[in-house]
């Protein structure tokens, strides 16, 4: 004979050994003992240490003092910010669309890029066609794949039986006479 226990939740019999309850979801098994707390790690200065999700970033980071930074940046707060040329990397400031030593456009040799975007065999690359060339091009490539597939369709598809076929006869007019 079984023994069952009631959940202490909602009251439903249960197996003694069972780990929650098949009516309600409760939980049944034993509680683990808390573990004790630690104390807050502490940085070498004996500061607490705070939690990097919650606490803001000013905290966590080191004095702008302490920072090293690369020898190739220079860093001016009182100057504007500047972009360098990239025919003669002379610096020029940020409203200015030319340079103002060589006369080249703001990243000049990126517009003027001559690598092709797209190159299809026999075609060449596309992004140098016109746009009736293109559309010419997508048309016979639409054509070249459903043609075949027209033709493996209507060799594929059987007649169908001659019992099944029904002929229309056109039906004799009757006019109406006076």
């Amino acid at each position: 004979m079984h023994r069952t226990t009631a959940c202490p939740s909602c009251g439903a019999g249960l197996r003694p050994d069972a780990p929650w309850c098949t009516l309600c979801y409760t939980d049944l098994r034993p509680k683990p003992a808390p573990e004790p707390v630690a104390p807050a790690p502490t940085a070498a200065y004996r500061a607490p240490v705070g939690d990097p999700l919650t606490q803001p970033l000013h905290e966590f980071l080191p004095p702008a003092s302490s920072l090293a930074l690369p020898a190739l940046v220079e860093v001016s707060p009182s100057s504007e910010p500047t972009w360098p040329c990239v025919h003669c990397s002379a610096p020029n400031p940020m409203t200015s669309t030319i340079c103002s030593v060589c006369g080249s456009a703001f990243l000049a040799s990126e517009k003027n890029d001559s690598t092709p975007l797209l190159v299809v065999p026999g075609v060449g690359d596309i992004g140098r066609l016109s746009r009736a060339q293109r559309i010419g091009l997508a048309l016979g490539a639409v054509t070249a794949v459903l043609l075949p597939l027209a033709v493996i369709t209507l060799l594929l598809t059987g007649s169908p039986p001659k019992d099944q076929i029904t002929t229309v006869v056109d039906a004799p007019t009757v006019s109406a006479s006076p």
